[in-house]
C-alpha cells in the first residue's frame, strides 16, 4: 500500500497510526470429493469462499485442521483497501488449537514499507469442524501501520 504524498500530511495528525477496519469474513468450507470423510490418516482438503467471496482452503487430517490459505481485503482511513495472503501450517508460530469440534489460529508478522512505514499484520480464524466434512467460521484481519517510533 503506497502512500500518496497528498496524505502524508494526514498520518502526523493522527499519531502517524493508520488503521484498517478488521475485516470479518463468514467462511464455509466444504470437502473436495463427495465420497463422505476420509479415512482418519488422510488429509482432507476443504475448499470454501468468505463471506467477501475470496476462497479459502482448510487442510485436515483426521479431526486436526493442518493448515489454512486465505487472503483477505480490509478497508483503509482515506478510502483505498488493501489485501493480504495468509497461509499457515500447523507448527512453529502457528498452533491450530482443537477444543473438541472446534479450532482457533492466530498469527502475527511486521512488514515494512516504502517511506519508512511499518505494518504489523494479525490474522485469526475461530471455527468449528462439523460431522460430514464441511467447516464454519470467521477469520479476522487487522493491520496497523506506523512510521518511525
Amino acid at each position: 500500500m503506497g502512500i500518496d504524498r497528498t496524505r502524508s500530511s494526514w498520518l502526523p495528525r493522527w499519531s502517524f497510526v493508520l488503521l484498517l477496519v478488521v475485516a470479518v469474513a463468514v467462511v464455509f468450507l466444504h470437502p473436495t470429493s463427495s465420497g463422505g470423510a476420509p479415512p482418519p490418516g488422510r488429509l482432507q482438503v476443504l475448499h470454501g469462499t468468505t463471506g467477501q467471496g475470496t476462497a479459502i482452503e482448510l487442510g485436515v487430517r483426521g479431526d486436526q485442521v493442518r493448515w489454512l490459505r486465505t487472503s483477505l481485503s480490509a478497508g483503509c482511513g482515506h478510502g483505498s483497501t488493501w489485501k493480504a495472503s495468509w497461509s499457515a501450517v500447523e507448527g512453529a508460530p502457528v498452533h491450530f488449537i482443537m477444543i473438541g469440534n472446534a479450532f482457533y489460529a492466530g498469527d502475527q508478522s511486521q512488514r515494512s514499507y516504502s517511506q519508512g512505514i511499518v505494518g504489523r499484520i494479525g490474522f485469526a480464524i475461530r471455527g468449528t469442524l462439523g460431522r460430514g466434512g464441511f467447516a464454519l467460521g470467521a477469520v479476522r484481519l487487522a493491520a496497523r501501520f506506523t512510521r518511525g517510533q
